[in-house]
């Protein structure tokens, strides 16, 4: 039964009658819920598009009845652990020695200010790490003028926590929140799990600062080896090497080989440790 506020009085006046009457009346009007039909999927996709969720768009279009998201059974469980093994053991044969330099200048990220941090905010989409809030919630934060200067003290703010991580260093453990990835086990099918790891917003945009900044070195030092680092449309170019080595006269078989979640493995202590002095050398 639904009362109003005035329904409060006549309880307290005795007015049962009255109240019952009042509450009948509102019952009738609110009608019965309607269940409403599943959305179109022309709808779906077009609603998408016009909030610039390209990516999005194509997924739901893309979409069969073996996707999705999987429930947390003891069986995804522990293929989600074995995809996630422990790093392998740091051996002295795998470190570097030699010097450390003091660290890079802060002169390099000087140019990372607020406004540039507004406009990497701009150019994020995606959904939400561990605390919930997705690219548009930190569009509006930053980016919305409807905060007044609060939208650009934060932009500053995390302007200056940027140039910080980049050039001191911080204890790994006071940046576990902004480091950490909400885990999501895709339905792969046949009973196969895709991990997918989401991380927070504010790193992917502070990860657009950095690399407004440090693209060249990046191109420089991947060159070839990294498809996706500055080489245009790099993935589609190595399909169609690969295609036209595969349909060449000459060619009998292809071979490939799919290691065994290498990367995962790789111990990252030990790889952070030889950066720091391969690149100081």
């Amino acid at each position: 039964m639904v009362w109003s506020l005035g329904g409060l009085t006549l309880w307290k006046e005795g007015e049962i009658s009255k109240l019952v009457r009042e509450g009948r009346i509102l019952q009738g009007r609110i009608g019965k819920l309607r269940t409403s039909d599943p959305p179109e999927k022309s709808k779906v996709f077009a609603k998408l598009v016009l909030e610039g969720q390209i990516n999005s768009a194509l997924r739901f279009l893309s979409e069969t009845s073996t996707g999705g998201v999987l429930e947390l059974t003891d069986d995804v469980m522990a293929q989600l652990k074995g995809k996630h093994p422990n790093p392998q053991p740091t051996t002295l044969g795998s470190l570097l020695f030699g010097p450390i330099d003091d660290g890079i200048p802060e002169s390099v990220y000087s140019e990372i200010s607020g406004e540039m941090v507004r406009q990497a905010a701009l150019r994020t989409k995606g959904s939400g790490g561990p605390c919930g809030v997705d690219a548009n919630g930190f569009r509006r934060i930053l980016a919305c003028k409807s905060f007044n200067q609060s939208s650009t003290k934060l932009c500053e703010a995390i302007a200056i926590m940027t140039r910080t991580l980049f050039t001191t260093y911080i204890d790994p453990a006071t940046i576990e929140p902004l480091v950490a990835s909400r885990l999501i086990p895709l339905d792969k099918g046949e009973g196969a799990v895709r991990p997918i790891g989401v991380g927070e917003v504010i790193r992917r945009i502070i990860g657009k600062c950095v690399m407004n900044v440090a693209k060249g070195d990046v191109v420089e030092a991947s060159g070839s080896l990294q498809l996706c680092a500055g080489q245009k449309a790099g993935s589609e170019a190595a399909i169609h090497a690969m295609h036209t080595v595969f349909e060449a006269d000459d060619t009998d078989a292809a071979l490939l080989i799919d290691a065994s979640n290498a990367f995962n493995a790789l111990n990252r202590a030990t790889a952070l440790h030889n950066i720091i002095r391969f690149f100081a050398l």
